[in-house]
Formats: structure tokens, C-alpha cells, sequence
């Protein structure tokens, strides 16, 4: 089963055992549509956990799950994921993906030449920013923009990209 993590337990909240919770996700919604938090690690469902209580606090969410009584037992707790499962997701638009769609994806030219691989994006606000492991050891970046990013093909698997968008980091 594949996990999507929405977002990572920052610490701990007060001393009964609330935890904060820093979402990584465009749909904060979910968390108040979860009956259990999943607890990942490399993908990998370590803890399942009954929520009681879930309410924001300054970007942050507090949540207060059932066996989790100190601050003590809180803390063990800190720096995993918290995950759903794909089918939890809601349906991305038409003019939308999931990083996890893309993720390590091949990055094409426009002349089909593949350069390397998609490896992490940043959310800048207006255009989120990729970045591409290139063949030769190097790391680029590219504004994910209809100028840049010529196509997202997510059945066939790869991304073809203008070269001339590149900005490498090794400037």
C-alpha cells in the first residue's frame, strides 16, 4: 500500500500529550475528514492512532489522539509522517498532478533527449520551481510554467521540458 504523506509531527503541545502537526499538503481539509492518524516512515505504517481532537493553532494543526496521555509519550512521537492512503485523496483537476505522480519521473527535451530525473519540486507561492538530477551529476531547476514545462504526461510516465528554462545550481 502507498502512502501520501499530508504532513510530519513538528512536537510536542502542552504536557497532556497534544501533538502539533506542520501540514505539507494543498488539501487541509483532510485532516478533519480522518477518524485515525497513520504514522509513516520510509512509507511504512509504524502507528495508527484514534483522533480525538484536531484544531488549528497559528499554521499549525494540534491534534490529541486516544493512548497518548503525557507529554512523555508525545514526544516519541515527533518526526513521523502523517500519511493517508492514495484513495483518500481527492480528485486532482484536470490541469493538476500530485508530486507523487511525478515524482523521479524521466525529464525529456523537446528533441526527446532524456536529461534526468524529476527529484524534488519547491512551492514558491505563484509557480511551483522543479528539480532535476541531470545525467551528468549536475542539478537544475525549472519554473513550472507552460513556457518551461511543455508537457506532464503521467500514464506514460515523463516530462518534457524547453531547455531553455534550465537554471543549473552549479553557477
Amino acid at each position: 500500500m502507498k502512502f501520501i504523506s499530508i504532513g510530519r509531527i513538528a512536537g510536542t503541545y502542552g504536557l497532556e500529550g497534544e501533538l502539533k502537526i506542520k501540514p505539507n499538503t494543498s488539501h487541509p481539509e483532510l485532516f478533519s475528514q480522518m477518524e485515525f492518524l497513520l504514522l509513516t516512515h520510509n512509507n511504512e505504517l509504524k502507528r495508527s492512532l484514534k483522533i480525538e481532537e484536531i484544531r488549528e493553532h497559528n499554521n499549525l494543526l494540534i491534534v490529541r489522539l486516544k493512548g497518548i496521555g503525557s507529554e512523555n509519550d508525545a514526544a516519541k512521537l515527533k518526526g513521523f509522517n502523517v500519511s493517508i492512503t492514495e484513495d483518500m485523496l481527492p480528485k486532482a483537476d484536470d490541469d493538476e498532478v500530485y508530486w507523487f505522480e511525478i515524482e523521479n519521473l524521466p525529464v525529456m527535451t523537446s528533441e526527446n533527449n532524456q536529461i534526468g530525473r524529476l527529484i524534488d519540486v519547491m512551492e514558491t507561492g505563484s509557480t511551483d520551481i522543479f528539480r532535476i538530477a541531470l545525467n551528468d551529476g549536475r542539478y537544475a531547476l525549472i519554473s513550472n510554467n507552460k513556457d518551461h514545462v511543455l508537457e506532464i504526461n503521467t500514464d506514460a510516465k515523463y516530462v518534457i521540458i524547453s531547455e531553455q528554462g534550465l537554471v543549473y545550481e552549479d553557477l
